[in-house]
């Protein structure tokens, strides 16, 4: 094996560079210099190797006393080897070694002080010479420098707030699960000294200087890390605490979270040594984070970026993710958002990782919760520098908090910050850890607090009093007991939740000042555009010019030339429609974003918004470069292929529409069931987001949809799982007569169309309603190029809207009509290709729905009515989906709410299609077949075809 060595060379001018030489590489350096050698692997050693015997258990269960000191430097002196004689460089030892080291001997303790004794650095998988070099170079100055008596009572005094706010909550509420801090303390100042080093400012590039900071962060310590790190009012979280929702009562459907869930926003000024002048105001903002661990990494990532954007400049905005030891080795989302951070369509410049280390998961120890030594071991893979760090040192914390913050600004890429501590009490504060860790929890009762042991070492070094000590705690008690006091006349209003200067949880402020709760949420009259601009649309998305671009052949005739045939034609597909909608919010100052797998051309090869020239294998975006739209474009768009990955890439994109209501962020699925490994998103996230946290999403997910023969998998979005979840009011009335179910009342909008013009309708609706709600779209394969699913460009001119049914009536003879059969999505296709000549009586009609959520009562209510609707009016609903899948379970229950509230009590509503299976569809191609033509066949039997 050969060891590599970096040593300082000194070049012409006093410059310093560093050169690499190999141990083992020559025989004349193994022969030459023997000595030399031995010197610089003994100092290697300790670099690459010291993590493994450093002190970082606070408890000192987990330390490894045991030294290596090979390399057989006893009996050298440095002075001895200040000079390598044949060397062809005069090669020097690292200056501060010479400083502090006159002997072998004294050389070893200072190697032991940088590396092996509260603070454990893993920087030799660095990939990057450069970065590898600073980083060890700037670790050493860093943790030479000197900390000034300021910098230790700012650190003892957010040290001791940190303990006495949760001895404070313990002392009140005992038996209350706050996840407590206590053990980990240090993880106050720590955020403190990130902060604070953020905030410094740069006068010669301010550029440069942060002013954001987007944080991600788990249960452990975060209420402490709200009030005392962000100034989210204590008694706003006392009175939660006492039971006082934090969602005003005045908004619709107001359910509140824990407060371990709440992500506030707020600004200040962080310093660490009490020298406000060098620092600058900037805003900390937190996501919310629900009890799926890590899930919060990626959604913190896409509201950095979105930030980012909006400030055209990356500088501006730090992303800080905290994670828990267990959670990060374990959670695949770790690692999935990891993959994202230097991807050119993702990354954010770089991100502060901490964990706050308890060395347990739930009861589960460390070698129950990973397989390599550190829970920080995944991201090796990746090449970001690692530093452990003993909680109980917190100067030692402090240093490396800061150097990993220079370390972003300069290379803007990630670091890790690995903090071991523990937790005092279990898993919660009414766990029993001692069932399963006793010998742990025997020495965390033995063990003085962190605080306790740094004020003893202020006061031994004379740098504070006992007396200020006890001030400090007297003025910070007295605060928490008079919070406490008006924590029982809290209670939260509307008006205060959208007042922009409000620290507690409020909403539509800022960016989206001119949005409101989907309770007071207003529909636009019209969704529709300018005809000609959207011709003009449809021209850019295609338009090249020939001597600079060369588009695959293919391309010309299915996609360029076809397109523009149908623009002649006055007609337009399910991509026009798309590229339409897009182009027209763009010309009206919204952004767009459409992220997914492949979909710059699109799974189905539909899309081809970016293409790629034939010779230059280069991309072309003809709709963001055409003339016409760079005049006519005001907002921005990117369409960005993402990684193989739905979780991560998901929540990034839900995190980037937190950011700004002007942000149309569409995610699509390569297929509909691709959605699954999400799931975590959908379930806490985007269905109550608003309702327990005051968070609005315009998410738009495309999820490709339909029974085609494909086999169990990619064949459906799984529609029926997104209905169960919607908050219909039908859920809570025993006899179906509740009022009408509006639009903006329903936690997420689900639509499975069959028009493109509905397309171009719904993604347009939007960003012109004033408020935002997910939109769930069960997209067509089979439509997608089908002839039948062709939309007249003049339905969506001015004046044009979203049609939440579309109503298809067969009559003969001027009849009256006896059957209604209701479907949704690309099933209607499938009705058009039965042929009607041989009908005996086909005096149905057909109502498709295209927008299941919010079920559109009033429209559907109102057709029945059109159709003279009575007791001999047979109503069917048909879909491809098996009975226990799909939309007719939801649709039923809707429609025999309408009737009810018609007067036809007890009418039923018959189901056409296949019977109940454990899986979507079969493999089978002849069973696929059987089972289509013997539903299709039961349709032809209801309307009356006899073959």
């Amino acid at each position: 094996m050969i060891n590599k060595i970096y040593i300082t060379k000194v070049a012409p001018g006093g410059m310093r560079s560093l050169a690499m030489f190999s141990t083992k590489s020559s025989d004349f350096y193994a022969n030459k210099i023997p000595q030399q050698n031995n010197l610089f692997g003994f100092i290697q050693n300790y670099k690459e190797k010291g993590h493994i015997y450093s002190t970082l258990d606070p408890l000192g269960l987990a330390n490894n006393t045991e030294k290596d000191s090979s390399f057989g430097l006893d009996h050298w002196q440095i002075s001895d080897i200040e000079s390598i004689a044949g060397f062809p460089f005069d090669y020097r030892l690292n200056e501060a070694y010479k400083d502090h080291c006159g002997t072998a001997e004294e050389l070893k303790k200072h190697l032991e002080y940088l590396y092996t004794s509260n603070v454990g650095v893993e920087f030799s998988h660095v990939e990057s010479e450069e970065e590898k070099i600073w980083l060890y170079q700037n670790y050493e100055e860093i943790m030479l420098e000197p900390i000034s008596k300021a910098e230790k009572m700012n650190i003892l005094t957010n040290l001791q707030r940190a303990e006495d706010f949760e001895l404070f909550l313990h002392k009140k509420f005992p038996s209350y699960k706050r996840y407590s801090g206590e053990g980990a303390e240090t993880l106050v100042p720590a955020l403190n000294s990130i902060l604070a080093e953020a905030s410094y400012t740069d006068n010669k590039n301010p550029e440069l200087n942060i002013r954001n900071v987007v944080m991600g962060m788990p249960h452990r310590g975060r209420l402490s890390t709200l009030c005392l790190i962000q100034d989210y009012p204590f008694r706003n979280l006392l009175a939660q605490i006492r039971g006082t929702k934090q969602v005003p009562d005045e908004i619709y459907g107001g359910l509140d979270d824990i407060p371990t869930h709440i992500g506030p926003s707020n600004s200040r000024v962080y310093v660490n040594s009490g020298n406000m002048e060098k620092h600058h105001r900037i805003r900390v903002t937190m996501v919310n984070n629900p009890s799926h661990l890590e899930s919060q990494n990626s959604i913190s990532m896409g509201k950095t970026k979105a930030k980012q954007d909006d400030y055209e400049n990356p500088h501006r905005v730090l992303n800080i993710q905290g994670h828990g030891d267990a959670a990060f080795a374990g959670q695949g989302v770790a690692f999935e958002s990891l993959a994202l951070a230097s991807l050119k369509n993702y990354t954010i410049g770089g991100t502060i990782h901490f964990i706050t280390n308890n060395q347990l998961g739930f009861t589960a120890t460390s070698e129950e919760s990973r397989s390599g030594r550190y829970s920080s071991d995944v991201v090796k893979a990746f090449g970001i520098p690692i530093i452990h760090v003993n909680a109980f040192d917190p100067e030692a914390v402090s240093r490396v908090c800061k150097l990993a913050v220079r370390y972003k600004k300069r290379f803007n890429k990630d670091i890790m910050l690995d903090m071991i501590s523990f937790r005092k009490y279990g898993h919660n504060e009414v766990d029993e850890p001692g069932f399963t860790q006793p010998r742990m929890y025997d020495k965390i009762r033995s063990t003085p607090s962190v605080a306790t042991q740094y004020t003893e070492k202020l006061l031994k070094e004379g740098t504070v009093k006992r007396t200020t000590v006890d001030n400090l705690k007297k003025r910070f008690n007295d605060w928490c007991e008079k919070e406490f006091e008006e924590s029982s006349n809290y209670k939260p209003t509307l008006k205060q939740t959208k007042d922009p200067h409000f620290k507690g949880i409020r909403s539509m402020t800022h960016k989206w000042k001119n949005h409101d709760f989907s309770t007071f949420g207003v529909e636009p009259e019209h969704t529709g555009y300018d005809s000609e601009k959207l011709v003009n649309i449809a021209h850019a998305s295609v338009e090249y010019q020939e001597h600079l671009f060369n588009p695959h052949e293919r391309l010309k005739r299915t996609h360029i030339g076809a397109r523009k045939k149908l623009i002649e034609q006055g007609k337009i597909d399910w991509a026009t429609a798309e590229v339409m909608a897009m182009g027209s919010l763009l010309q009206e100052g919204y952004n767009v974003r459409l992220t997914g797998e492949d979909v710059e051309r699109g799974t189905f090869s539909h899309r081809h918004l970016i293409m790629v020239d034939q010779d230059k294998n280069e991309k072309f975006f003809p709709l963001k470069g055409s003339p016409y739209m760079m005049e006519t474009r005001v907002g921005r768009i990117k369409v960005l292929n993402s990684n193989l990955s739905e979780y991560g890439p998901l929540s990034y994109e839900y995190g980037y529409t937190l950011e700004n209501p002007n942000n149309l962020c569409i995610w699509e699925a390569q297929f509909g069931d691709f959605y699954n490994p999400a799931q975590i998103l959908f379930d806490q996230y985007l269905l109550g987001g608003e309702e327990k946290w005051l968070r609005q999403t315009g998410l738009v997910i495309l999820l490709p949809h339909g029974s085609d023969g494909a086999g169990p998998e990619h064949t459906s979005s799984h529609i029926e799982r997104h209905l169960q979840k919607v908050n219909s009011p039908v859920y809570n009335e025993q006899d179906f007569t509740a009022g009408d179910l509006t639009h903006q009342k329903a936690n997420m909008h689900i639509a499975n169309c069959t028009m493109p013009s509905n397309y171009f309708h719904i993604l347009r609706r939007q960003m012109l309603r004033n408020y935002r709600k997910p939109l769930i779209m069960a997209t067509p394969k089979q439509g997608l190029r089908h002839p039948l699913a062709r939309s007249n460009i003049s339905e969506l001119e001015e004046g044009t809207k979203f049609q939440p049914i579309i109503i298809d009536k067969y009559i003969k003879d001027d009849s009256k009509i006896n059957k209604v059969i209701f479907c949704s999505g690309s099933v209607w296709l499938k009705l058009h290709q039965v042929p009607r000549a041989h009908a005996e009586h086909e005096n149905c009609a057909i109502i498709r729905v295209e927008e299941l959520s919010p079920f559109p009562m009033n429209e559907v209510k109102q057709a029945l009515q059109d159709l003279d609707l009575d007791n001999d009016t047979d109503l069917y609903y048909l879909q491809e989906e098996h009975i226990n899948m799909g939309s007719f379970s939801w649709c039923k229950m809707h429609i025999k709410r309408a009737l009810s509230s018609l007067g036809f009590v007890g009418k039923s509503v018959k189901y056409i299609g296949r019977g109940a299976e454990a899986s979507i569809a079969t493999a089978s191609s002849k069973d696929y077949k059987a089972t289509e033509e013997k539903f299709m066949n039961e349709f032809k039997q209801t309307i009356g075809i006899h073959e």
